[in-house]
């Protein structure tokens, strides 16, 4: 993996720089980041802000990446999208991340967005999403040890990678760290005279619509930066953000489904050093899931779906086992009150 900024820096120059003066809330960190921005998302698209949403990785979708208003980007936008940035790509030799959050940019400037949320998609120094010019607040969740391989094997090491993401000045919100965590954080707003301030998670008068006890932290995050918008001409009534945050939805954390019998409750646990949704450590066991593959490299972004083994934590009866395979999964179906999984339609970039 090759992990600099140059690259996006040259593509966006080339570009005209999409986006670069709207506001982003860049959301950063190692568990929880996609929670923090479903908060986010949820409670903007309740007060009718036009938000512009980028998050990895996807669910079931690639186009799940780029959303508007909470709407994922239409699969045929989205190709053309990355068939027209193809010869750009090239040139400049983009990852497929990179490719995505270009393609992102370019997608939230033609929808006239009035804010972005950005998550980042590894580290924080050399990510993608860093090299938007604007991103006057920063959200931070739980930074444990991941990607060791590229960010280091300490906390401190991690912690500094992430935090090196932090623009001078800006609105740093995050919930309760390591010490060593906190102390990183602390000098980096320190050297960057940005503004930090820590949240304790969200008593039980708030109701979210994501279950778990860690997502009280999450939803404080999320507070916290929704608060900080004030700085910049935007003040959200309170029951507004309670409205988000109580329809907020976030697929396959702690998410009741059907799997062929009795219900089951996925928690997948980003990092196997993180904590699940429940907030206690989760145990790994093995599963094969389905992922479709960008290749940069066709003339045009043609999606390789694969059966690909890795590392996942669950809870709940049904799950000590692989995964179905495609033709199993188009034979689920969803229960009362429950939903079901879908597999991804066959062909090309798979919506």
């Amino acid at each position: 993996m090759d992990l600099q900024l140059d690259r996006m820096h040259a593509a966006l120059h080339e570009l005209d720089h999409p986006c670069r003066s709207i506001p982003a809330i860049q959301v950063l960190g190692t568990n929880g980041k996609g929670s923090i921005v479903s908060f986010l998302e949820s409670a903007l698209c309740a007060a009718g802000l036009r938000c512009g949403v980028t998050t990895s990785p996807h669910l079931v979708s690639w186009c799940e990446r780029i959303r508007i208003q909470g709407k994922a980007i239409d699969v045929e936008t989205l190709r053309s999208q990355l068939q027209a940035l193809q010869p750009l790509s090239e040139r400049h030799r983009l990852t497929p991340f990179e490719l995505l959050v270009t393609a992102a940019f370019s997608t939230f400037q033609r929808h006239a967005c009035e804010l972005l949320l950005l998550e980042v998609g590894l580290g924080g120094r050399l990510d993608a999403t860093t090299a938007h010019p604007c991103r006057p607040v920063v959200a931070v969740a739980s930074i444990g040890l991941d990607h060791c391989e590229h960010l280091g094997n300490s906390l401190t090491a991690i912690a500094t990678e992430k935090a090196a993401a932090i623009p001078p000045q800006a609105t740093v919100i995050s919930c309760a760290q390591d010490p060593a965590v906190q102390k990183v954080l602390e000098a980096t707003c320190k050297s960057q005279q940005a503004n930090l301030r820590w949240v304790k998670p969200l008593d039980s008068t708030w109701q979210l619509g994501i279950p778990g006890a860690i997502q009280r932290s999450n939803a404080a995050v999320a507070l916290g930066a929704l608060q900080a918008l004030s700085g910049l001409g935007w003040s959200l009534p309170e029951f507004v953000i309670q409205e988000g945050f109580a329809t907020a939805r976030w697929p396959g954390r702690l998410q009741t489904v059907h799997w062929g019998g009795p219900p089951a409750t996925p928690g997948w646990s980003p990092q196997s050093t993180g904590r699940g949704a429940t907030g206690r450590r989760t145990q790994p066991v093995e599963r094969r899931s389905q992922r479709c593959d960008l290749d940069p490299g066709d003339s045009g972004p043609q999606g390789r779906c694969r059966h690909d083994p890795g590392p996942a934590a669950a809870t709940g009866p049904g799950l000590d086992h692989s995964s179905a395979g495609p033709q199993e999964l188009e034979q689920v179906g969803a229960a009362p009150g429950s939903a079901s999984i879908q597999p991804p339609a066959a062909g090309g970039l798979r919506p």
